[in-house]
């Protein structure tokens, strides 16, 4: 079985759920604190896939859709909806829609951990949201741009924050009890 045979199959527990659903929901949950009520689905719609390695379909048990509902600590409704694939439109789109005013945050994939995002915003008598820039002292690694180096910087700021903790005796970075919460949070049989 190849890495990619590997993540297709659900028995082996690394699957689009487990993984890059996973992350995403750990980003949703930094910003807005743990979900409350949460509960997931998912469903596997595609039972075949190709391995463009053999150029051969292989079977797919894990899901290749994943939805959810829940609130934030301050009530705020959660929905949202991962699937699998690359699509020709937007593959990540995230919309928070508050009282004051809107964000949309956007990317090439749903993978919200390793690529740069696109943030818009509009509030008040904004008729269309515009493009907001990350501000410069979010930038703890210097020296690497954040959109032509992308990956490097990604990286950088990965290892940054660890480093930190173990320097500066915080703890930051989420520990194995952090995981193994987020992994029952996410199993649709519980």
């Amino acid at each position: 079985m190849n890495v990619d045979e590997y993540l297709l199959d659900e028995s082996t527990g690394a699957t689009m759920r487990s993984i890059a659903f996973g992350h995403a929901l750990d980003a949703l949950s930094l910003l807005f604190g743990e979900p409350e009520a949460l509960q997931v689905h998912q469903a596997t719609r595609r039972t075949k896939i190709r391995n463009t390695d053999s150029d051969t379909l292989v079977p797919m048990t894990a899901a290749d859709q994943v939805w959810f509902s829940g609130r934030t600590p301050a009530g705020a409704v959660l929905t949202g909806h991962y699937r699998g694939g690359l699509w020709r439109g937007t593959n990540l789109m995230w919309e928070i829609l508050g009282t004051e005013g809107e964000l949309r945050v956007t990317a090439p994939t749903g993978h919200v951990q390793v690529q740069p995002l696109e943030i818009s915003g509009g509030r008040g008598e904004d008729a269309v949201l515009q493009e907001l820039m990350v501000p410069a002292s979010y930038v703890r690694v210097q020296g690497i741009d954040p959109i032509q180096q992308s990956a490097a910087f990604i990286v950088a700021h990965t290892y940054d924050q660890p480093l930190s903790d173990l320097r500066d005796g915080t703890s930051v970075v989420p520990s194995w009890n952090h995981a193994v919460c987020r992994h029952i949070s996410i199993d649709p049989t519980s």
